[in-house]
């Protein structure tokens, strides 16, 4: 099943009973990097909100709407692991995807031991993330 199918079988429906695609969360400090990521997942058929830090995703009040959060792992202030605790202590059920420029296994299972859903190594491609999207458990 393709990356769109999936979402639109997490999508919530409109008023005129139109699928609106999910929505990803992009996590990350770098904006080249955030900007590029969310043209890739709207080229995919998704719906992005960006955000610069961890705390300022959490602030926003949009994680009630959102599907999945694609975060990326080294960030000053909370960073990615202290999000994915954040999430974990509060019971809020994301599905989320690390994104890291470090190499070895040690921040991959760091991350996967911590509740990420998978773990992709920058630079992303639009092959590697739809591939990462489709093999998710959505909804």
């Amino acid at each position: 099943m393709t990356a769109w199918a999936r979402a639109r079988r997490q999508a919530a429906w409109s008023a005129d009973d139109q699928p609106t695609p999910a929505l990803i969360a992009v996590v990350d400090d770098d904006l080249s990097m955030r900007e590029a990521m969310a043209d890739l997942l709207e080229s995919l058929g998704f719906r992005t909100a960006s955000f610069a830090s961890a705390e300022a995703c959490l602030e926003s009040g949009v994680l009630t709407d959102v599907a999945l959060i694609l975060l990326d792992l080294q960030m000053p202030g909370m960073g990615g692991m202290g999000l994915l605790g954040r999430l974990a202590d509060s019971g809020v059920a994301i599905l989320v995807v690390v994104m890291t420029a470090h190499e070895g296994e040690g921040p991959r299972a760091a991350a996967l031991a911590a509740g990420a859903a998978a773990v992709l190594a920058k630079p992303i491609d639009r092959r590697s993330l739809a591939e990462v999207l489709d093999q998710l458990p959505w909804g």
